[in-house]
């Protein structure tokens, strides 16, 4: 009887630790589980922001490109208004040597009319 109780004493003992064995197994593949759950939320949460962050880098190119698509249209409308006003200036200069050459035809007539009727 002894011996059985000795055995029975080690049986529940050997069963005991291997109990506390599979439980110490348990709760490191459980705390492993939440380790890696963890690791899982901030690989989401950081993917999150950088796909937060491309939607912004997508909205400041396309305002960037809007903004110089606007900008070579100003400059095109300025070089169009700068040959505009270059084509005028032309204009205005023949306008005005034809006026100084009209003049100078009318200075000669009066030197003609003063020397016939001096002479």
């Amino acid at each position: 009887a002894e011996i059985a109780r000795h055995n029975a004493e080690t049986s529940v003992t050997s069963a005991s630790a291997l109990v506390q064995d599979v439980q110490e197994k348990v709760d490191a593949e459980e705390a492993s589980f939440n380790r890696t759950r963890d690791g899982l939320r901030r690989a989401e949460s950081n993917l999150k922001a950088s796909e937060d962050l491309v939607t912004q880098q997508e909205s400041a190119l396309a305002a960037a490109t809007k903004l110089s698509l606007a900008m070579a249209a100003a400059e095109e409308e300025r070089a169009v208004e700068l040959r505009q006003k270059q084509e005028d200036l032309e204009v205005a200069k023949a306008e005005l040597t034809q006026a100084f050459a009209g003049l100078s035809a009318a200075e000669i007539s009066l030197a003609d009319a003063k020397a016939e009727l001096v002479g």
